[in-house]
């Protein structure tokens, strides 16, 4: 997954995380969450989150590949 492709929410649903860093990146953010077991990086176009702040991760629509078994 690209950091684009997740959506990040400070409202239910999705998968329950805290932000450990927000970046500057010149012409978007980058928030740093901490999730069970990972980390995942997330594209922001705006500083709207805290460090230590609880958010919810989910996938913007069409994000991802769909793999074969």
């Amino acid at each position: 997954m690209r950091p684009e492709e997740f959506i990040i929410s400070a409202a239910k649903p999705g998968l329950k995380g805290v932000v450990r860093a927000v970046r500057y990146f010149g012409n978007h953010f980058e928030v740093e969450v901490a999730v069970p077991e990972s980390t995942v990086r997330v594209r922001q176009p705006a500083d709207s989150w805290a460090v230590g702040q609880t958010v919810y991760l989910s996938l913007a629509a069409g994000a991802g590949w769909a793999l074969q078994a």
